[in-house]
């Protein structure tokens, strides 16, 4: 009986572990839609949930914008004092915290050409595994895994 339980509880890891795969593969976002990285664009991440890993697409006219990752202070100022980049399709993988873009020509932040990029920490299987954990009681050994130790936040 031990071990139907335990293979239970095995197979139960295994597919929590494929959800969270699953769940936690990245999303390409292109900035702006299909406006591109544009004036009025500072409203665009509202109501987007980002992860950790996903990508985002900056598409422009070279000749006209740029984008310049900044700290919050520069953010809030407009100074892009900060990596540049000016490709025209600059694709960006998101990494953990708060990531601040903003146009570094003069006058295109200050006309809401600048988005603020918060990582939303996906920590339901961690909710879960707290409520009901992965274990089996045998005797005073604890059987099983905890699945918390697989996820990344």
């Amino acid at each position: 009986m031990a071990w139907k339980l335990e293979g239970c509880a095995i197979f139960l890891v295994i597919f929590m572990l494929f959800a969270i795969q699953i769940s936690n593969a990245s999303t390409t976002y292109n900035v702006g839609d299909s406006n591109g990285w544009t004036f009025g664009v500072s409203n665009w991440p509202n109501g987007k949930t980002f992860k950790v890993d996903d990508v985002l697409v900056f598409n422009y006219p070279r000749e006209i914008h740029n984008v310049v990752i900044v700290n919050k202070v520069d953010y809030n100022n407009c100074n892009p004092l900060g990596k540049m980049f000016n490709s025209g399709k600059d694709v960006i993988t998101l990494k953990k915290g708060t990531t601040y873009f903003i146009c570094g020509v003069p006058g295109h932040c200050d006309g809401a050409q600048k988005i603020a990029i918060t990582r939303r920490i996906q920590n339901w299987a961690k909710q879960i595994t707290k409520k009901y954990p992965l274990g089996l009681e045998k005797g005073n050994q604890e059987l099983g895994l905890n699945l918390t130790s697989f996820i990344e936040v």
